[in-house]
């Protein structure tokens, strides 16, 4: 999803006149993908990237422990990427640079030091919140322990940028109330941004139920193992003949061992867009984290009903029966489900009024337009 809305802001802005250049942390989580990037791309967007090694590593995580340093962040730092950045911000004069995501703050003092650009951060996340809830969720006394004492040294580090950096673009209006309450630095909220060529919205049916999304993250394996484990089994119980699929890149092994009456594990699809085509209902059912679903504004403008909970869709300004519907438990969650599997009339009413709810809030071009309006008068 980050990947997704890194991209929507460079065409975006690219699209809307501005000269963008893009360099890029590739990862093993994140890898460059040589045949994902056109030649125009590459030439359009002076696109470079580096690669660095951010697998975890138990005795650099207890090292950053005892020196009290944030060890999701520690693994974001390559002498080789900040060499990298030295270079471009030494060959031309920016206007602006942008930190997209907490990940790229550890080379903020790098950008200062070589431009005299005004420095935008992107925060996707409220990146300590993610870790808090689920520190609260762990069964594991060590494990919990470990999870706050990361989600406190994260406020830390993001109270730290957002008093450093001399504007904020925020993914959600939760976001910016957050840091408005921790800075007095300008902030915009700047959503992810889609645009759709077709003003045809299709509605193929809600056959089954579907889970979509990055399965390497953590708040998505809680949100499927919620979904499994607690409302899979009121709705099957109810339609015996019922169907979910699970879909995402990087699917832990657990969701394909003893896979559940009625649950298809599909893993990584090949197209999200042929995917997203296919007669379902979509569901968000995250427990903890902040920020935006990506997958949630995809999949609701390609026309699909989305049952999710309301951390889920916070921020998509969805309302509960009309175009989204909403739960917060297993059994609302099941319910309404069921009601959709059940009612084609409900579920084309809550897609079709999704997919116009969507297009007209997350439209990329009003989005940049603003963006821009915003950026030329730092």
């Amino acid at each position: 999803g980050g990947c997704i809305a890194m991209n929507a802001l460079t065409q975006g802005l690219s699209n809307a006149g501005h000269n963008v250049q893009v360099v890029a942390m590739s990862t093993s989580k994140h890898p460059h993908v040589p045949e994902a990037f056109s030649s125009e791309y590459s030439e359009k967007h002076k696109y470079s990237h580096v690669h660095i090694q951010t697998q975890l590593n138990p005795f650099k995580a207890l090292s950053c422990l005892l020196k009290s340093k944030n060890y999701n962040l520690d693994r974001f730092y390559s002498s080789k990427f900040n060499q990298k950045l030295i270079d471009i911000l030494s060959s031309d004069d920016f206007d602006v640079v942008i930190l997209d995501s907490l990940y790229s703050s550890p080379y903020l003092s790098t950008v200062r030091k070589y431009s005299n650009a005004k420095v935008v951060y992107r925060a996707h996340n409220v990146e300590c919140e993610i870790w808090y809830g689920l520190s609260k969720k762990s069964s594991n006394p060590l494990k919990s322990w470990y999870l706050k004492s990361l989600s406190k040294s994260l406020e830390s580090e993001e109270v730290s940028i957002i008093n450093d950096v001399d504007a904020i673009a925020t993914i959600t209006d939760e976001n910016e109330r957050w840091i408005n309450q921790r800075t007095q630095t300008t902030t915009l909220i700047v959503p992810f941004g889609i645009d759709v060529e077709s003003d045809v919205v299709n509605f193929d049916g809600a056959n089954h139920v579907f889970h979509f999304g990055t399965m390497d993250w953590e708040p998505n394996k809680e949100a499927t193992r919620w979904l499994l484990k607690e409302v899979w089994p009121l709705v099957i119980d109810k339609l015996p003949k019922a169907r979910l699929v699970l879909a995402g890149r990087n699917m832990p092994d657990e969701f394909y061992r003893g896979v559940k009456s009625g649950v298809e594990v599909l893993g990584e699809v090949e197209s999200t867009e042929e995917f997203l085509k296919r007669p379902g209902i979509l569901t968000v059912p995250i427990q903890s984290g902040s920020g935006m679903r990506i997958k949630a504004v995809e999949g609701m403008v390609y026309g699909k009903p989305c049952v999710g909970t309301s951390l889920g869709l916070q921020g998509l300004g969805l309302s509960d029966g009309e175009n989204s519907m909403i739960a917060n438990t297993p059994e609302a969650f099941a319910n309404k489900l069921i009601l959709l599997l059940k009612n084609e009339k409900l579920a084309r009413k809550i897609a079709l009024n999704g997919a116009i709810h969507v297009r007209e809030k997350f439209s990329n071009k009003n989005i940049i337009k603003e963006l821009s309006k915003f950026l030329e008068n730092l």
